[in-house]
């Protein structure tokens, strides 16, 4: 009588470890590594060293829909380019809220559209400048020289049009001050980005945001081919739910952001 147990004792514990081994790989986050930028209000970083703006906001909603999913180093800041050179050389995941360009779609899959950024221009209150088109704009860059961000996809894009430039500087309150001081003409930017830092500096009563919208370029939810296909697909499904559900719409209601064209 004293056999049985014995011989099932092995099978007992080989059942138990089996659970265990089960539970601990279902608990196990799917672990993404993305990475802050300084643009508001997509991304930023806030006085308290918290992450603050449409992505992040859009991480929480995600990780709520999946529970296993784990987005992490959301604090760490890094420019453009350098979200590009760590996502070609495997240390990025994903990027929220980025362009779609011809070198980011050999490293990432577009799971979705987020945003819509427009292209628009910021000018002093008291400047009576009116311009409509981007031969206009190419006109009196002739004159003064657009101020726009070091090395974005808005320097690139202005001059594929053969515009004048000044891209002396990355900083958005260096570049309101330089508006504002005539040191500049006109700063060319995203709409809903000239609108965040304009309200930010205090600076509505001095400038303005010009009614012309120049390009448009649609902004992406994009994961690393690199990752787990099943995760992609799990992620793509997600962000299909919460479009459909509202929780997108909301988050570009709150942080006033354009939908993307569908």
């Amino acid at each position: 009588m004293k056999l049985f147990p014995s011989l099932f004792m092995p099978i007992r514990l080989f059942a138990i470890c089996l659970l265990l081994m089960t539970q601990a790989l279902y608990a196990a986050p799917w672990q993404l590594r993305t990475a802050a930028r300084d643009t508001p209000p997509y991304y930023e970083i806030d006085a308290d060293g918290k992450p603050r703006g449409a992505c992040p906001d859009l991480f929480v909603a995600l990780e709520k829909q999946l529970p296993e999913l784990l987005i992490v180093d959301q604090k760490k800041a890094l420019s453009v380019s350098l979200h590009d050179a760590y996502l070609e050389r495997g240390k990025l995941d994903l990027l929220c809220g980025f362009g779609n360009s011809g070198k980011r779609k050999e490293y990432a899959e577009l799971l979705a559209p987020l945003w819509g950024s427009l292209h628009q221009i910021a000018v002093r209150r008291d400047d009576p400048i009116r311009i409509n088109s981007i031969d206009e704009l190419r006109e009196a860059s002739r004159q003064r020289a657009v101020l726009v961000r070091r090395n974005s996809s808005f320097a690139n894009y202005l001059q594929s049009k053969d515009i004048h430039i000044d891209e002396s500087t990355n900083e958005f309150p260096l570049m309101l001050r330089m508006l504002q001081a005539k040191r500049g003409r006109i700063l060319y930017y995203d709409k809903a980005l000239l609108a965040s830092i304009i309200e930010r500096a205090g600076m509505n009563q001095q400038l303005r945001i010009a009614p012309t919208v120049f390009a448009r370029t649609e902004l992406y939810f994009m994961v690393a081919k690199s990752v787990d296909p099943q995760l992609r697909a799990a992620l793509r499904l997600a962000l299909q739910q919460l479009e459909a559900n509202g929780t997108l719409s909301k988050i570009r209601r709150k942080y006033h952001i354009e939908a993307p064209e569908q």
